[in-house]
């Protein structure tokens, strides 16, 4: 009886056990039934490693463009890129990955995937979304000059001051969902597969200008374009060179080759650009990275600025850094709490003008031979290679050569000058 009574707990076991295993080993060819690995062959197109065929077709769609007119782009959570092209009309193209036997034309899948060109020739809308041409943008971009170039009644308090993290560029990876949706014939969601990447690309004719309004999504402007007006919020701007740029840029990341005429509000952004024959500046908790410089123009606050080199730069700094290689002709900035150094000041530069509270400059003046230096500030700390002569605890005036060359203009209370 006990015998029996054993036997029986047993084959219980191994039947509980082995029932286990089945339903493992069940589960698991679920999860890779689930997976689906899609792999790309060149030949035969998507392949699913069930042995089913995802397959591919070509949507497109197309209005004429008349040449110089403006072309309106609306991008969400999308990845497209704008060519130029001879032709004098605006054409969409992008791929469509499904199962099964397709049952609906071009138009439909472009409604499915929210996509489309509309307008008139002077005029054209190309919709990469759910954002329709002629919404209303908001932005909630704000930033008062004149809390920018304030003068406190009182000595500030630097301490109380913490300057944010400041944004770096975002990988073009994270920018956009990962993978494409794999439909089914009707049209509905079969499943996401993260190593094919949708495409959308949208040709202009040349000479087009790009109004662009993007948010969380990806531009590519791979062509040299005449003027782009963009909005971007959340994403990234990647463009050629251009003649005009006007740029609203709200935590994203943009970079441009080179711009005769640049205009651009940054908050909590990454900017990044080559040579620039002008730039309007306005930022806020951001980081710019410029080439070579002709006028600029700033409004900085919890900024930090990098420039190769730069003919002209005025405006206002207050808080973060500000640093030039090179100034070649001018500089004549106000603000507070700035760190701001030149590396090398070039000999034509006529004037050096500065008037803050609680900065920290560098200004070398070992290049240069014929220079004045006016300087006025209490509580400062002052290195120079020259001999101060009779100056008082709060301000001096020194002459070089023959001192007319050059000209410092320094008015600075609790700051570093190092002019060395």
């Amino acid at each position: 009886m006990i015998r029996n009574t054993f036997i029986r707990k047993a084959c219980l076991f191994s039947f509980v056990v082995g029932g286990f295993v089945t339903a493992g080993r069940l589960h698991a060819q679920g999860e890779t039934h689930k997976g689906l690995a899609i792999e790309k062959d060149r030949t035969a197109g998507y392949k699913a490693s069930t042995g089913s065929e995802a397959k591919l077709i070509e949507v497109t769609d197309e209005l004429p463009c008349d040449p110089g007119s403006t072309v309106y782009i609306g991008d969400i959570i999308r990845r497209v890129t704008v060519l130029t092209t001879h032709e004098n009309k605006v054409r969409l193209v992008t791929t469509v990955a499904y199962e099964g036997t397709c049952r609906y034309s071009n138009e439909q899948w472009l409604d499915i995937l929210e996509l489309k060109v509309s307008g008139r020739p002077g005029h054209l809308h190309v919709k990469c979304g759910n954002m329709e041409p002629g919404e209303e943008h908001n932005f909630n971009f704000q930033l008062a000059p004149n809390n920018l170039f304030f003068s406190p009644p009182g000595p500030p308090a630097p301490s109380r001051h913490r300057t944010p993290d400041l944004p770096q560029r975002k990988s073009l990876n994270d920018l956009t969902p990962n993978g494409t949706v794999v439909f089914d014939a009707s049209g509905k969601w079969l499943y996401k597969k993260g190593n094919i990447r949708r495409n959308i690309y949208v040709y202009v004719p040349i000479g087009t200008k790009l109004d662009i309004e993007s948010r969380y999504a990806e531009v590519i402007v791979d062509s040299n374009v005449r003027e782009v007006n963009a909005r971007i919020m959340n994403g990234n701007l990647t463009m050629r060179d251009a003649d005009k740029l006007v740029l609203t840029n709200s935590y994203g990341s943009v970079y441009v080759g080179n711009i005769v005429d640049a205009r651009v509000d940054l908050i909590h952004g990454w900017f990044h650009a080559k040579n620039m024959s002008i730039l309007d500046i306005n930022s806020k908790v951001s980081t710019v990275e410029l080439g070579a410089q002709g006028k600029v123009k700033m409004i900085s606050n919890d900024d930090q600025y990098e420039m190769e080199s730069a003919e002209m730069i005025s405006g206002g700094k207050n808080y973060g850094s500000l640093r030039v290689i090179t100034l070649k002709n001018s500089l004549d900035l106000s603000g507070v709490s700035a760190d701001i150094k030149v590396h090398n000041i070039d000999p034509d530069v006529s004037l050096v003008k500065i008037d803050g509270q609680y900065a920290d400059l560098r200004l070398p003046v070992d290049n240069l031979k014929d220079y004045t230096v006016y300087f006025e500030g209490r509580g400062s700390n002052l290195y120079t290679p020259f001999d101060r002569g009779h100056a008082t605890d709060s301000s001096f005036k020194v002459t070089v050569g023959t001192g007319k060359k050059n000209s410092f203009w320094l008015k600075c209370s609790n700051c570093t000058l190092d002019m060395k």
